[in-house]
């Protein structure tokens, strides 16, 4: 996962819809995996959540969508694993 590094223009970089999709694959990959990882909020956490070092990482990625569309997966069939997403 990354996105928010800062552009030339003092703007920042803002993750784009295959970054969150991709993400969303790889979180529902690994919980089809380790199912006895929680999916929600309280243990999928972005890096400024869990960093004391001030960071914006990863800025703008919206991880409620990617638990949500996660979850989303997970009701679907797998379809192969992480491998095959690349």
């Amino acid at each position: 996962h990354e996105g928010g590094w800062l552009l030339p223009d003092g703007s920042r970089f803002k993750p784009t819809p295959a970054t969150h999709e991709m993400s969303a694959r790889l979180i529902a990959d690994i919980v089809r995996r380790r199912p006895t990882i929680k999916l929600d909020r309280d243990h999928i956490k972005k890096h400024n959540e869990v960093s004391d070092t001030g960071t914006a990482c990863p800025g703008s990625l919206d991880v409620d969508w990617i638990i949500n569309r996660a979850k989303e997966l997970l009701r679907e069939p797998a379809q192969g694993g992480a491998d095959d997403m690349y």
